[in-house]
């Protein structure tokens, strides 16, 4: 060990070794911040990422959610359609054999040549109600229950009509057994459906019966 001749010597001495220390220190913890350094920076950013990932997850699930609340909304949507077809289907399948059942009626038992035949009657006569009846004729005929009875009462007049019955009975014979119970409203049938008046259409028939 040097020996030391005076006090100032000593203190640069100490002061030397003091320095070193902390030279050695200060490399160290140097030595160290550059270890540490690329975890300073490599740990935020993972954090970022992952903060990120999570985020980015979530709204991923959300809109995989919403889409498949989206699809569910629209099979429910569909399925309730294809529901209200089969029973449009249905009802117009039922309405159609009903309005079969009143055209045969109509045709075989002949109730419109009463003239107080009406929708209830019809209704009792096929055992089922006067809605039925209404809607399953409509279907059909926009003229409803009374177009198809003067229909069917003013063809019964044209046949009469073709078969000149007019030379053997009156015309209001004709018109009252066909369901008439008054000439007007039988006039103004027949225009309504043939376009010209009943002596028109008679006239229109012994002109083709000279040809």
């Amino acid at each position: 060990m040097p020996a030391f001749n005076n006090r100032y010597s000593y203190n640069t001495f100490c002061f030397r070794i003091l320095r070193l220390n902390l030279n050695i220190t200060l490399s160290e913890e140097a030595g160290l911040v550059l270890k540490l350094s690329p975890l300073i920076f490599i740990i935020p950013q993972s954090l970022m990422v992952i903060h990120y990932f999570n985020s980015f997850s979530k709204i991923e699930n959300q809109a995989a959610a919403l889409i498949e609340n989206n699809n569910n909304v629209r099979d429910n949507k569909e399925e309730k359609e294809d529901i209200n077809k089969d029973e449009n289907f249905y009802e117009n399948e039922k309405y159609k054999v009903l309005y079969q059942e009143i055209i045969e009626y109509f045709e075989k038992s002949k109730p419109y040549k009463n003239f107080d035949f009406n929708i209830q009657s019809l209704a009792k006569a096929l055992q089922t109600n006067t809605s039925y009846i209404s809607r399953a004729i409509n279907i059909k005929n926009e003229k409803g229950f009374k177009g198809l009875l003067n229909y069917y009462r003013i063809e019964q007049v044209k046949k009469d009509f073709l078969n000149n019955h007019q030379k053997k009975y009156t015309i209001k014979h004709i018109y009252t057994d066909a369901g008439f119970s008054h000439q007007a409203s039988f006039n103004r049938t027949f225009k309504e459906l043939e376009g010209m008046t009943p002596n028109e259409f008679i006239k229109n028939i012994k002109r083709k019966n000279k040809l």
